[in-house]
């Protein structure tokens, strides 16, 4: 049986839709942290890296991950779902998609590191499954490295 595949225009538009910023995730994670009482930017280039949320006076970015696109399918449900999950013609091109994606956020997180950022990742998942508490992670996280700051700067 010859395998029918989708013509390139058609994949093209389809992928076109995915939503790169301000994705539903996003939005609901900035709202949880503005009823927080917290100010942040969006999509600020740092080191050539674009973080979601960006806490500049602490030094904090915040990258918000789809579960797909950033391989925690892969991890958890194992190379052996997304065998299935994909017709076998491009299964090969989307599992080295989502390795070049995870290999590039450690990538990112080192870099901004290097240069002095702390770095939190956040699955969609965590995020869609309850905002409150995905905020009260980041609260805790700039609470914490607020303190830090703070002992530099008396030490120096």
């Amino acid at each position: 049986m010859p395998l029918i595949r989708t013509p390139p225009t058609k994949t093209s538009n389809r992928m076109r839709l995915i939503k790169r910023r301000h994705t539903v995730v996003e939005r609901r994670l900035a709202t949880a942290l503005r009823k927080c009482g917290l100010r942040f930017s969006t999509h600020r280039s740092i080191c050539n890296c674009t973080p979601d949320i960006v806490f500049s006076s602490q030094r904090l970015v915040i990258f918000v991950d789809g579960d797909f696109w950033h391989g925690r399918t892969l991890v958890e449900s194992g190379r052996r779902a997304l065998v299935r999950a994909f017709k076998p013609h491009i299964r090969d091109f989307w599992v080295a998609k989502i390795i070049r994606n995870a290999n590039r956020d450690r990538r990112q997180c080192r870099i901004l590191r290097r240069h002095g950022w702390s770095v939190l990742r956040i699955w969609e998942k965590d995020v869609l499954r309850n905002p409150p508490e995905a905020a009260v992670v980041v609260c805790r996280l700039l609470r914490r490295r607020r303190t830090q700051l703070k002992r530099r700067l008396d030490a120096a």
